[in-house]
């Protein structure tokens, strides 16, 4: 199940990224598609956060424009619209919505692989002033993309920068993967059930 909250103004998220899902009716939020998601489920555990909303709602008028409900938006945490995915036929379809999630996630890995890379042609060259600067945004990652984080904080620490804090584990995003992973958590919930 996907840990969908309802939006309010003064638990809005200040950083990471925003799946907003304004439905249609309070019924689609019972039956959709929307609700179960491993991939989405894991991305909320790394700081997209999961909202439900009211098209209604004043302040979120600048995220969803003139969309027609039920829309998913994602948005970055300061509330700018980074992708949407529009109704098909009255309904959202989930691999949609998490393909736009994985995207993005995607794009924006790749973006810190790059900063990793400048870092050590800079480290080579001996600019570490240079490789500091461009470590220590990747290294603040430590919710989106805790792995890229550590790395970079690995490469801070020889460059002689103090404590960068602790940062999580990253969990298994890829498909295969995570399909092996279900299927092992529904046999075992299956054999938990049948011993009661």
């Amino acid at each position: 199940m996907v840990p969908w909250k309802i939006w309010e103004a003064p638990s809005a998220p200040k950083k990471g990224l925003v799946l907003y899902w304004f439905p249609a009716t309070s019924e689609e939020v019972k039956k959709s598609s929307l609700r179960q998601s491993r991939i989405l489920t894991l991305y909320s555990a790394q700081c997209v956060t999961m909202t439900v909303a009211d098209a209604k709602t004043p302040e979120l008028q600048p995220i969803i424009g003139d969309s027609a409900v039920p829309v998913a938006i994602l948005a970055s945490a300061d509330g700018a619209p980074i992708k949407k995915i529009e109704n098909t036929g009255g309904k959202l379809k989930v691999e949609a919505v998490e393909k736009i999630v994985e995207a993005e996630m995607k794009q924006r890995e790749t973006t810190l692989d790059t900063q990793l890379k400048d870092a050590k042609e800079k480290i080579k060259d001996g600019d570490n002033p240079g490789a500091i600067a461009v470590l220590k945004p990747v290294a603040e990652e430590t919710c989106l993309f805790p792995k890229k984080a550590k790395d970079a904080a690995k490469e801070l620490k020889k460059l002689g920068v103090g404590e960068i804090g602790s940062i999580p584990a990253a969990p298994v995003l890829d498909r295969v993967q995570s399909a092996r992973i279900e299927a092992v958590m529904r046999r075992g919930l299956i054999a938990e059930i049948a011993n009661e």
